[in-house]
């Protein structure tokens, strides 16, 4: 499965807003576990800035811990 264009789009996009969002953390969840390492490597760059507040986010958390 390819969700490259998806990941593309998340990258583009508020990715630390969807982390901690209720529903949008799911998506950058999956995103995580099935993109190319090269896409995984970006999100969790753009992701590493906010990983203290993802963290003691509800939501955030189930992000930061991936």
């Amino acid at each position: 499965m390819d969700i490259s264009d998806a990941v593309s789009t998340l990258l583009d996009g508020e990715l630390s807003y969807l982390a901690a969002h209720q529903f949008g953390n799911y998506a950058v969840q999956t995103a995580l576990r099935h993109c190319q390492p090269s896409q995984r490597e970006a999100m969790l760059a753009a992701l590493l800035p906010h990983l203290l507040a993802l963290s003691s986010c509800k939501h955030g958390s189930n992000v930061a811990e991936m």
